[in-house]
C-alpha cells in the first residue's frame, strides 16, 4: 500500500509541477490582472453612470442635497421652529459627510454630491481587499467588483445617495480595521498602533451608527468577533499550580483583555457619538429620537410597513439569484475551514454570520412594504469582509486558482440582466441630460419650485420643507411637537398665497404626482399644465419627473 500511495504523490507531483511553471509565467499573470480587472472597471462603469446622472434615480433622493444645501447656508436642519426637514430619518452623519464634500468641492453639482458614496463603493471596495489580501491586485480587483454588482443585483439602491452607500463604506472600513486587529500576532496593549486601530473601529462603528442605524448589528459583530479572538489568544497554560489558581489566573486574563479592548471601543465611539450628538444636536435627545427612531413609528405618521410572515431566507432574495448565493455560500464554508486552525475566531465568526443574518432578515420582515433587498447589504459586506479574511490568513491565491475564481464569478453573475442595467443606466442618463437642458430653455432662468425634486438647485431658496408627503403625514399626528407643524402651516400659506410659476414634481407610474402633499397636488391639478416630462428617470421606484407651468 505505501508504495502505491508514494506512487500516486509522485505521479501528481509531476503533473503540477509544468502547471505551476504555467502560471508562474508573466503573461499568464497579467492575463489574470486583466480580467479581473474587467469586472472590476464594468462594476465602476455603472457607478459612474449613476453618479454622473443629473436627475433622481429615486423619487425623494434630492432631499439629501436640499440637507447639504441649506447646511452650508447656515441653516440648523433639526430647527423645527424653522424647517421641517424629516427625510434624514437613518441617521446625521450623512448629511455632514455630504456637506463637507460639497463644501470641498464647490463646482460639484448636486447629483455628484449625493451619490459620492455611490461612486466610492467600488472604489473603497477594491482598497479594502487589496490591504486584507495582502496587496493581492487580481484578488482585490475581482472581489471589489463582484461584491458591487451583487449589490447592483439586489436593489438599485446601490445607484441612489442615500445613507445605505454611505453606511456600507463605513462598514468596509470597520472590516479592515478589524481584519488588521485579528491579524495582529502578539497583541500587545503597549502598542501605540494596535491601540489606535482599536479605538478607531470604534469610532468607525460610532460613523456607520449615526450614518444609518441599521447597520448596528455588522459593527457590533465585528468588535464581537476582535475580542473573542483576543480572549481566546490571551488564555495560556500556566505554570503547574492548583486548579483554583490556574482558573483564577485564566480568569483574571480574560478579564483584563476583556476590559481594555471595550474601553478602547467605547473611547472610539464616545468621541464620534458624542461630537455629533452636542453639535450637530445640541445635546436635544428628544430631537435626535424622533427624527431617527420615532420617525418610523406609526404613531409619528409614517412608520414600516411589516411582511405577512417572517422567513429567514426570503424568497425573493432567492429568486433568479440562486447561482451566486451559492457561491458566495461556499465561500463562506471554505473560509471557515481555513480557519479551523484559529477556533475562537472560527466560532466567532460562526455565530456573528448566523445572528447577522437573522438579524438583517427580521429588518427586512418589519419593513418589507417600505425598505427592499438593500437591507441584505449589511450582511453581504461582512460576509465579503470574512471570505477575504479567512484566504488571507494562509498562502496567496495561485493564477490558476485566480483565473477559476475569475470564470466562475462571470458565470454565477446574472450577466444579462446586468448589462440590462448598464444601458438603463447609460439610457436614462441620457434623457435626463436632456430633460435639464429642455427644462432650462423652458423656464428662462426663472426660479422653479419642488416640495421633494432638488438636484436642480444651486443654491438654498429658503425651503421649509424637503418632502411634502412626508411632512405632511407627520403633520397631521402632531409627533414631532407644535414648532413643527406651525413650519408646515407657515409654508403652505405661503405656497397658496404666491404660487410659483414653476413647479418641478416627481410622478410615480400611472402620472398621479402622489409623492407630493396634497395641497400642492391640488392646487397642481388647477391652475397648473404639465409642460415637460422625463422618461421614467427615477427608474428606480418607478418614476419620473415633471415640469409644471402656472397657467397665468
Amino acid at each position: 500500500m505505501a508504495p502505491l500511495l508514494q506512487f500516486a504523490r509522485s505521479q501528481h507531483a509531476r503533473l503540477l509541477a509544468p502547471l505551476r511553471r504555467w502560471q508562474a509565467r508573466p503573461g499568464f499573470n497579467c492575463a489574470v490582472i486583466i480580467l479581473s480587472g474587467a469586472v472590476f472597471i464594468f462594476a465602476l462603469q455603472m457607478a459612474w453612470l449613476a453618479f454622473s446622472n443629473p436627475l433622481e434615480i429615486e423619487v425623494r433622493e434630492g432631499s439629501a442635497w436640499l440637507h447639504v444645501l441649506a447646511k452650508r447656508a447656515g441653516v440648523d436642519i433639526y430647527d423645527t421652529s424653522r424647517v421641517a426637514f424629516v427625510n434624514m430619518n437613518h441617521g446625521p452623519f450623512d448629511p455632514i459627510l455630504k456637506t463637507w464634500i460639497s463644501a470641498a468641492v464647490p463646482s460639484l453639482p448636486g447629483h455628484m454630491v449625493t451619490r459620492a458614496f455611490v461612486l466610492l463603493m467600488p472604489v473603497l471596495f477594491f482598497a479594502a481587499a487589496f490591504i486584507i489580501s495582502r496587496r493581492h491586485l487580481a484578488a482585490a480587483l475581482l472581489a471589489g467588483g463582484a461584491l458591487y454588482l451583487l449589490f447592483c443585483t439586489l436593489s438599485t439602491v446601490a445607484f441612489v445617495g442615500r445613507s445605505d452607500a454611505t453606511a456600507v463604506c463605513g462598514v468596509i472600513v470597520c472590516g479592515t480595521l478589524a481584519h488588521l486587529l485579528l491579524i495582529t500576532r502578539h497583541r500587545n496593549w503597549s502598542s501605540r498602533r494596535y491601540i489606535a486601530t482599536q479605538i478607531a473601529l470604534g469610532a468607525a462603528s460610532a460613523a456607520v451608527f449615526l450614518t444609518n442605524w441599521r447597520y448596528a448589528p455588522i459593527f457590533l459583530a465585528l468588535q464581537f468577533i476582535v475580542v473573542t479572538t483576543q480572549l481566546g489568544g490571551s488564555i495560556h497554560h500556566p505554570p503547574e499550580r492548583s486548579l483554583l489558581v490556574r482558573l483564577l489566573v485564566r480568569l483574571g486574563t480574560v478579564m483584563k483583555h476583556l476590559a481594555i479592548s471595550t474601553a478602547l471601543y467605547l473611547v472610539g465611539f464616545a468621541a464620534v457619538w458624542l461630537a455629533v450628538f452636542l453639535f450637530e444636536l445640541h445635546g436635544d435627545f428628544g430631537s435626535y429620537y424622533r427624527h431617527f427612531f420615532g420617525f418610523f413609528l406609526g404613531t409619528g405618521g409614517w412608520g414600516t410597513y411589516p411582511g405577512t410572515s417572517f422567513h429567514i431566507l426570503p424568497v425573493e432574495l432567492v429568486l433568479n439569484r440562486r447561482a451566486e448565493l451559492y457561491f458566495f455560500g461556499a465561500l463562506i464554508l471554505w473560509g471557515l475551514v481555513r480557519l479551523r486552525k484559529q477556533p475562537f475566531e472560527l466560532l466567532a465568526w460562526l455565530v456573528m454570520l448566523l445572528a447577522a443574518w437573522l438579524a438583517v432578515a427580521y429588518g427586512y420582515f418589519k419593513n418589507q412594504g417600505g425598505g427592499g433587498l438593500q437591507y441584505f447589504y449589511a450582511f453581504f459586506a461582512l460576509a465579503w469582509i470574512f471570505v477575504l479574511h479567512a484566504f488571507s490568513r494562509r498562502g496567496r491565491w495561485g493564477n490558476l486558482t485566480q483565473l477559476a475564481l475569475v470564470v466562475v464569478v462571470v458565470l454565477v453573475l446574472p450577466v444579462d440582466p446586468l448589462l440590462d442595467q448598464h444601458t438603463l443606466l447609460d439610457e436614462t442618463r441620457v434623457h435626463s441630460r436632456e430633460f435639464r437642458q429642455e427644462m432650462t430653455r423652458l423656464t428662462f432662468g426663472q426660479t422653479v419650485f419642488s416640495e421633494e425634486t432638488e438636484f436642480f438647485k444651486m443654491r438654498y431658496q429658503g425651503d421649509l420643507v424637503d418632502t411634502g408627503d412626508t411632512d405632511q403625514s407627520i403633520a397631521r399626528t402632531g409627533y414631532f411637537g407644535k414648532a413643527f407643524n406651525q413650519t408646515y402651516e407657515r409654508y403652505l400659506q405661503q405656497l397658496r398665497a404666491n404660487p410659483p410659476k414653476f413647479v418641478i414634481a416627481g410622478l410615480l407610474e400611472g402620472g398621479a404626482p402622489r409623492i407630493l402633499s396634497a395641497p400642492l397636488q391640488q392646487l397642481l391639478s388647477q391652475r397648473y399644465t404639465l409642460r415637460l416630462r422625463s422618461n421614467n428617470s427615477a427608474f428606480a421606484n418607478p418614476g419620473s419627473q415633471g415640469l409644471y407651468e402656472r397657467n397665468d
